[in-house]
């Protein structure tokens, strides 16, 4: 899977939760547009979503807090 696609997927996963786009550089947990309840739904999302497994070092705000930073973090995973 190319990293343009799994923008593509988390993209559309927040249009749905948040009913707005954002870009690739929105702090999305930093700007508390996900609260805490949000952030293991995302994790739980990905996990799913890209059947990876998501271990404590991978779930620090740096990695998930952009939809660039979380494009990285899955494509880190699936390679």
């Amino acid at each position: 899977m190319k990293k343009i696609e799994i923008k593509k997927i988390i993209e559309l996963y927040f249009f749905k939760i948040l009913k707005k786009k954002i870009n690739n550089k929105t702090k999305i947990i930093s700007n508390e547009l996900i609260d805490s309840l949000g952030t293991i739904e995302l994790i739980s999302f990905i996990e799913k979503e890209f059947k990876i497994h998501l271990k404590e070092n991978d779930l620090k705000i740096k990695k998930l807090d952009t939809i660039d930073s979380i494009s990285n973090l899955i494509l880190g995973k699936i390679k």
